[in-house]
């Protein structure tokens, strides 16, 4: 039992580890992470979680973009007026 406790732990904190870097640099690379089934899932489930909260993040940035421009070219037009 000690055994497995230590492998589980150890894939975990291997994992943690490797989500560190999600917060630390821009483009990661994917989650990986050995272990049992359950941490290579959960793992590639962060990596999946990352890959839509960036691109979400990249739309809205061009949302606002635009957004931003279009409101710059309204109120020129009125201070034309």
């Amino acid at each position: 039992a000690g055994l497995l406790v230590w492998a589980l732990t150890r894939s975990l904190g291997r994992l943690a580890e490797t989500a560190e870097r999600l917060t630390e640099h821009p483009d990661p690379a994917p989650l990986t992470a050995g272990g049992s089934v359950e941490v290579r899932q959960l793992a590639a489930s962060l990596t999946a979680l990352y890959d839509r909260l960036r691109e979400a993040n990249t739309s809205l940035d061009a949302r606002v973009r635009v957004r931003t421009a279009e409101l710059a070219e309204a109120n020129g037009k009125l201070e034309a007026a």
